[in-house]
């Protein structure tokens, strides 16, 4: 067969077919500003991620070997929690990539290494910060675990407390918590820098009103001079309220 595909025409009948908008130029809209919304949000999520970064690679930190492991094995298991709950294995899994155990873990190590680097940089500033970890915190969490797995939070969280990682679960919090306050800190030191920067542009306001107050102490003649300086043009009958009017008139402009 020969075949060729037809596109439908983008008008508000095909607008109407595939949203509740009745028009183009709603549905046209209403796509703009979900993809302005979404570019706001990977900004953010970008910059967020930047300052953790710089946060991170500004510190002095050992890593011992025994963390890395321990992170890897973190993984592994994030990973069989993730394969389990479509109903499928981690051995399953590994012949599918035509990989050991051995391999994937190898396969971890940098990563591993890079978030046990991080995860002692954002304890320690949680530790002085007195960040805490509520139990809604934590129930935000395993929300947020079980819609990515798409599964229940009961049973995340029964999973979680089977296999004993509820401590890992907390550190997971208070480090997000820990980067909250870094993403907050660097905000609060933008703000303070532009109400800076904009704090000498107040104080030339009163200087423009002492100009013209200086304006109303000249004699008529001062001001007939000042004019001419300024290639402003008089009327020669010009009364001194007048001469000022056009003076400040022609500064304004």
């Amino acid at each position: 067969d020969v075949k060729r595909k037809q596109l439908p025409e983008l008008d508000d009948a095909f607008a109407k077919s595939i949203s509740q908008f009745e028009t183009m130029d709603e549905l046209k809209a209403a796509v703009k500003q979900q993809m302005q919304l979404q570019a706001f949000q990977q900004a953010e999520e970008a910059y967020h991620e930047a300052l953790v970064n710089q946060a991170v690679a500004n510190a002095k930190v050992d890593i011992p070997q025994e963390m890395v492991e321990q992170r890897i094995d973190e993984i592994v298991e994030e990973m069989k929690l993730n394969i389990e709950s479509r109903n499928a294995t981690m051995d399953d899994y590994l012949k599918n990539i035509g990989q050991t155990m051995e391999q994937l873990r190898k396969n971890y190590e940098k990563t591993a290494a890079e978030q046990v680097r991080q995860g002692l940089v954002l304890e320690t500033i949680a530790e002085k910060e007195d960040l805490t970890v509520s139990n809604e915190d934590l129930s935000m969490e395993v929300y947020s675990m079980a819609h990515q797995f798409n599964a229940d939070p009961k049973d995340v969280m029964k999973v979680i407390q089977e296999e004993g990682r509820v401590g890992m679960l907390v550190n997971s919090v208070l480090r997000k918590k820990a980067a909250a306050f870094i993403y907050g800190a660097a905000k609060k030191a933008e703000a303070d820098k532009k109400e800076a920067e904009e704090a000498p542009k107040a104080e030339e306001a009163p200087a423009a009103e002492e100009k013209k107050d200086d304006f109303e102490s000249m004699t008529v003649k001062d001001l007939k001079a000042y004019a001419a300086e300024k290639g402003i043009a008089l009327e020669s009958k010009a009364k001194k309220a007048e001469i000022i009017e056009t003076i400040r008139q022609a500064e304004s402009k």
